[in-house]
């Protein structure tokens, strides 16, 4: 019996779907080769195995944490990233016209000008303490996968 003709046996009758002629030549290879019928029967209990296992199904609240995690994640990483981004252009811009305004203007007195340039520091400072302040608040929150 060549290889194909065999695979070809060897399927069928790990089906059980072999016709008596085929089960006759199939059950004589077997009683010939009995290394070949302990392998067969370890697939058929393999066969049997597959069909009744399994996969255990993850609980409904597990997609549901897995997705609100996942996308607030991707969408809120994008979104301060987004803000932090055009917030540092748009305050690099501000800043030096601001500076360029400051030495062109001769008008304004110095004090002033100190003034407004400890204005914007101060105001900096505290965006950033406040910003810095969240993300460890955040970090260290054991109750923000609590629902309300």
């Amino acid at each position: 019996m060549n290889n194909e003709r065999l695979a070809e046996l060897s399927e069928k009758y790990i089906s059980a779907s072999l016709n008596s002629e085929e089960a006759e030549e199939f059950q004589d290879y077997l009683n010939q080769h009995p290394e070949a019928k302990i392998a067969i029967n370890e697939h058929i209990k393999l066969k049997e195995l597959m069909m009744y296992s399994k996969l255990k199904e993850p609980k409904v609240e597990f997609w549901d944490i897995y997705k609100e995690k996942l996308f607030n994640r991707i969408e809120r990483n994008t979104a301060w990233f987004l803000i932090i981004l055009g917030s540092i252009v748009v305050g690099i811009f501000f800043f030096f016209n601001l500076v360029d305004a400051w030495f062109s203007e001769h008008d304004l007195p110095d004090l002033v000008k100190y003034g407004i340039a400890s204005l914007m520091l101060g105001f900096i400072l505290l965006i950033f303490s406040l910003i810095r302040e969240r993300i460890q608040t955040f970090k260290n929150d054991k109750y923000k996968e609590v629902e309300r």
